[in-house]
């Protein structure tokens, strides 16, 4: 994802109920099919910084998905099932209520999908798969520049690409204390996205990635309401599984394992103080302690997470071997196992003047002890001259912690170097190698906004922002070095090294109009986004974007029609012979949603619906993340249909 021109999913935050359930340290983690909102009540979106209240990782946004409680917004239980194209299904279920002074909800979800067969979808991308490897089993074995032009075969599979995912919530109110329990699972192919000369789309060739997230959470506030007390504990765990393996260039296609783990431990009390009406002060300290093993390099065989990392024997893919004089050449693999501690405190004044003006000054201070000290202030103007209209201003720092699988994951193989005797010794094509000495991005940010209520039907919003952000994380490549005393043709790792701006709006409109007893709900948005890394242009962010929706409701009929328009994109690594990034078009999608309630009684609704995405089934692309061994653009979802059935006891 990309917000205002800031790319990647660790750099924003998803909480639910006001608790992270993204990657609890910022590793990147899959944002789709693992999240429900079947139990949400509303969704609420923070754009740009918001470190000061949030801490690390709230750099370019958050995203809060507050659901219903049980009792009060929820009784009964609510479920739905669907099923569709490539033998797609989702499942839903969610259930609320009340026992004694208890209230609950618990919200599951199971989706699963056997995914586009892209070598038929898109026959040109993938003609190496249909004219070479299926015919032969070959592929290449490595990218360039890093070797000569060398094929070889490797093992001989369907294209098989399913995806698995699931969500379990469950949420406890009992007076005072609530008590939350989040958990969910995306596991999905490692190769997808991937060229088919570097990479084999075996159904076993997965990567899968979980969250657990518990928390108690307690509030306190005094009779006349003047002061409060919320106290948290939680324990957070993200674990990329043992199971998860790649098969491609990197692994010189053998079986090549991942695993890597994370916990967190955090104790948090917020207080607040409401001096007036409008006027109140909000502090607050917490802390947290990490353990973490980053995401190792490719490993031989399926980590053992009972037992120690170095009693399992682990060695670096193709080092296993001995040379032409019996010289054992087996190299052990490197593991990093962290633990460090973050120490913050946060204080925020929030008042309403007059009914017209508004502020808001705050900040943050953190201690951790893996990278030092960071203070991160924001400030927020908003001025309401008529009920109709009113203007923003706000300023704020963030900072992104380098996290564990930034600054240590590895990755690579090692190949034998060959005399006329045979085997005299290793050599590595590739390795990406790790940068503890990492320093946390910093991010300025000012917006400027404002929205007008034309009419009581029809409101139209503006927003701006400007960005800097300094300490850049890039990805650097180096030729000529060494890694275990063995030459490596290439090596790359991370670096702080760019600074960047990015900059933009967005306009607005909403229109809702009643014809009888139907109701159209509209809005249209344009975007504009842009700005510069050193001097080149920023990647994986549209310089436009387009937004509607038209959503039509009469009786128990509803349908609704979005359409989103987006100009291209850079890629943020590949670059033409003139050393200009590498372009990927851009695209139009239409997507349909209709549903029709069947029945419609007080104590039992149902209703069956049909959504269809890429409506139009265009060929379309994005940019990714890597540069030789992926596509530059790749190949996205042709046009998917969906039917299900919803039903509310």
């Amino acid at each position: 994802y990309s917000l205002r021109g800031i790319s990647g999913n660790d750099k924003f935050v998803v909480l639910l109920d006001g608790m992270r359930v993204s990657s609890i340290v910022g590793t990147p983690h899959a944002i789709s099919n693992n999240y429900s909102i079947a139990n949400a009540k509303r969704i609420e979106v923070i754009l740009g910084p918001a470190s000061a209240l949030y801490g690390a990782d709230a750099f370019s946004g958050i995203v809060n998905i507050i659901t219903r409680e049980g009792g009060d917004d929820f009784n009964g239980i609510e479920v739905s099932t669907s099923y569709g194209s490539f033998n797609t299904a989702e499942n839903n279920i969610s259930l609320g209520g009340k026992a004694g002074e208890i209230k609950y909800s618990v919200n599951a979800k199971y989706y699963h999908s056997d995914e586009p067969n892209f070598s038929k979808e898109y026959p040109e991308e993938y003609a190496w798969f249909n004219n070479e490897y299926q015919d032969n089993g070959q592929v290449r074995l490595a990218p360039q520049p890093f070797l000569e032009d060398i094929i070889v075969n490797a093992p001989l599979v369907e294209y098989q690409t399913p995806t698995d995912a699931y969500f379990i919530h469950g949420l406890f109110n009992f007076k005072n204390l609530e008590v939350g329990f989040m958990k969910n699972f995306e596991s999905h192919n490692s190769s997808v996205g991937g060229r088919p000369e570097y990479n084999i789309y075996d159904k076993d060739a997965t990567y899968g990635i979980g969250v657990t997230t518990f928390y108690l959470k307690h509030n306190f506030e005094t009779e006349n309401q003047k002061f409060g007390i919320e106290s948290t504990i939680s324990h957070g765990i993200h674990d990329l599984k043992p199971e998860s393996k790649f098969i491609n260039t990197f692994t010189s296609y053998n079986d090549g394992y991942k695993y890597g783990k994370e916990n967190i431990t955090k104790v948090e009390e917020q207080l607040t103080w409401n001096l007036k009406e409008n006027i109140s002060i909000i502090g607050g300290l917490s802390f947290e302690n990490i353990d973490a093993l980053p995401k190792t390099g490719d490993l031989p065989f399926m980590f053992d997470v009972n037992m120690a990392a170095d009693l399992q024997d682990i060695y670096y893919l193709g080092t296993n071997i001995s040379d032409q004089f019996g010289n054992d050449l087996t190299i052990m693999q490197d593991f990093y196992y962290l633990n460090y501690q973050n120490y913050g405190s946060y204080l925020q004044f929030q008042g309403l003047f007059n009914e017209k003006i508004g502020l808001t000054l705050g900040g943050r201070v953190d201690y951790n002890t893996r990278y030092g000290l960071t203070i991160n202030p924001r400030a927020g103007i908003t001025y309401m001259p008529t009920n109709k209209l009113n203007f923003k201003l706000l300023y704020g720092q963030a900072f992104l912690a380098p996290s564990p699988y930034t600054a240590y994951q590895h990755y690579g193989s090692f190949i034998p170097t060959t005399d006329a005797g045979g085997v005299n010794g290793l050599q590595g094509p590739f390795w990406h190698l790790p940068n503890p000495d990492l320093e946390p991005e910093k991010l300025n940010s000012i917006e400027l906004g404002s929205s007008f209520n034309v009419s009581e039907n029809f409101i139209i919003s503006a927003n701006g922002y400007y960005n800097i952000i300094d300490n850049l994380i890039v990805v650097e490549g180096f030729i000529g070095e060494t890694f275990q005393n063995i030459l490596i043709d290439y090596v790359e790792r991370p670096v702080n090294k760019g600074n960047a701006t990015t900059y933009g709006f967005t306009v607005r409109g909403d229109y809702r109009l009643y014809i009888g007893k139907s109701s159209i709900n509209t809005n249209l948005s344009y975007s504009y986004s842009d700005g510069d890394i050193d001097g080149k242009p920023i990647p994986y962010s549209a310089k436009n974007t387009i937004k509607g929706e038209v959503s039509w409701k009469f009786n128990n009929f509803n349908l609704s029609a979005r359409v989103i328009n987006r100009s291209s994109s850079l890629h943020g690594l590949v670059c033409d012979t003139d050393g200009n990034p590498v372009e990927v078009d851009g695209f139009t999608l239409l997507n349909l949603t209709t549903s029709y309630r069947l029945i419609n009684k007080d104590s039992f609704k149902g209703s069956v619906f049909i959504k269809i995405q890429n409506l139009t089934n265009a060929k379309y692309y994005n940019p990714t993340l890597g540069a030789g061994e992926l596509f530059t653009g790749s190949p996205q979802d042709p046009i998917r249909i969906n039917l299900g059935v919803r039903l509310d006891i």
